[in-house]
């Protein structure tokens, strides 16, 4: 969703049952991802899981895709978040140079 400007993710957004607060947290959230280029989620979709993913744009510029890498919470050491980190925004932005981004010319 870090891809979509703030039109498109309210119109996302409108037909789903999250509360008005819930949507301002998500919203933020994608701001974060946007500023930071990845987002980091301890617990979100399992109680045990953390995952970093970053976004991967295409020649145009487009966010098509994004690269992830989960693990068990417990292993998300500090340092370890760090490196997969690192790891997550380089493959990804590895996979984007490879489809042809340019980002010279990045919004």
């Amino acid at each position: 969703m870090s891809g979509m400007d703030e039109a498109e993710i309210e119109a996302y957004l409108a037909p789903t049952a999250l509360s008005q607060l819930q949507k301002s947290k998500l919203v933020a959230a994608i701001k974060a991802a946007r500023r930071d280029g990845h987002a980091f989620v301890e617990g979100e979709v399992t109680s045990d899981t953390a995952a970093i993913s970053a976004p991967v744009p295409n020649h145009s510029g487009d966010v098509v895709a994004a690269l992830t890498i989960s693990m068990p919470q417990p292993r998300c050491t500090p340092a370890m978040r760090t490196r997969c980190i690192r790891e997550v925004v380089k493959g990804a932005r590895e996979i984007s140079l490879a489809m042809g981004y340019d980002p010279s010319r990045a919004v």
